[in-house]
């Protein structure tokens, strides 16, 4: 009779899954909105806002470094999600009403909310550079004070932020223990945010994880740069380089970057499906990533 009773309690379940996803999801996100991990995310974003806003050492550091400040909510959103996807290792009884692939979409619907803090300080980056009438970027006789940063480039921090949560649910999935899933995360994002200039050279740059506009193209020494265009943004020669240079803002190139990084993003969170899922995301993942990165190089100014 028990049996019976549970069999049918189980079926009706089943039928309805819908309303048990979103209980799971609200679930998860309560639980990554609590934690002291969102704090310390949220203060470091906040710090690097603050520092953003102080006066720079050459022009256009700032505008390289638009993409910056929302770091540290990505570091956190990573160690979140890895959380809600470690609980999958505890390991479940075969009979649970919602089945693996339903209880991951669960743990990234739950990271939305984590997403829209990184939104909101966007948001705040973007008004504060209109409120000052945009940003200073060129040298002398090649240079503005009113440079905005594309669509693009503002777009660029939350595709950054889908692979935040990417890697999070991989390490969170596939690491025993958590400790060393944290500190995984925390030396891979570190290695491609603090020295994210390695990786800006024309034959790395499409795969990088934070791009950084604008394209520095090489004019040569021998040149007048007051018989170049106006509207040219340039660098003189000095202590890193002998020749003069053309700042090049390519929204285009942006704009397939981005797509790169949802394809990685989606290479990469099939590491926490099982198969088939696993196999979908990440040929559907690869299929757009050799695009993505084959237009940026098509589209790379030189």
């Amino acid at each position: 009779m028990t049996s019976d009773v549970l069999s049918v309690g189980r079926a009706s379940v089943r039928k309805r899954p819908t309303p048990l996803l979103l209980a799971l999801t609200w679930q998860e996100a309560r639980r990554m909105l609590r934690s002291p991990w969102l704090v310390l995310g949220l203060l470091v974003t906040g710090f690097l806002a603050w520092s953003f806003t102080r006066d720079t050492e050459w022009h256009g550091e700032q505008y390289v470094s638009g993409f910056y400040p929302s770091t540290g909510l990505h570091l956190a959103t990573a160690i979140l999600v890895a959380f809600a996807f470690h609980r999958e290792r505890t390991g479940l009884a075969p009979g649970t009403p919602v089945g693996e692939v339903r209880r991951g979409v669960s743990r990234l619907l739950a990271a939305v909310p984590l997403l829209g803090l990184t939104a909101l300080s966007v948001a705040w980056l973007v008004a504060y550079i209109w409120s000052k009438g945009g940003l200073d970027l060129g040298d002398e006789p090649g240079r503005t004070l009113h440079a905005h940063p594309t669509a693009a480039e503002i777009l660029q921090p939350m595709a950054t932020g889908l692979l935040a949560v990417a890697t999070g649910a991989a390490a969170g999935r596939r690491f025993r223990h958590r400790a060393t899933a944290v500190l995984t995360l925390f030396l891979g994002w570190y290695a491609v945010t603090a020295a994210y200039w390695l990786y800006q050279a024309s034959w790395l740059a499409p795969f990088a994880i934070f791009q950084s506009q604008p394209v520095y193209v090489d004019l040569g020494a021998d040149v007048n740069p007051n018989r170049l265009p106006a509207e040219w943004l340039l660098a003189v020669p000095g202590q890193y380089q002998a020749h003069w240079e053309r700042l090049v803002v390519s929204p285009s190139l942006t704009w397939w970057h981005d797509l790169w990084l949802v394809a990685l993003a989606l290479m990469v969170v099939s590491i926490a499906f099982p198969s088939p899922v696993r196999r979908w995301l990440a040929a559907g993942g690869l299929g757009v990533a050799v695009v993505a990165i084959a237009a940026q190089f098509v589209v790379y100014p030189s």
